[in-house]
């Protein structure tokens, strides 16, 4: 995993790069300051609705 910041209009945004999986993404101050808000149960929440879209945030499925 790579961390970079890079320039993005008037700010910067950081970028993280997973090798294994070959996928970049950029987040800006916002969203890093909302991530650091969560709970590591709501972050688990959140990697696990990203790896399978098809799951509920709330840990409930459907039947």
């Amino acid at each position: 995993m790579t961390l970079t910041k890079v320039r993005h209009g008037r700010g910067v945004r950081l970028q993280i790069s997973a090798g294994r999986v070959e996928a970049v993404g950029s987040i800006d101050a916002t969203v890093l300051e909302a991530l650091t808000m969560l709970t590591e149960d709501q972050l688990a929440q959140v990697v696990a609705f990203a790896t399978d879209p098809g799951n509920a945030l709330d840990g409930e499925h459907d039947a």
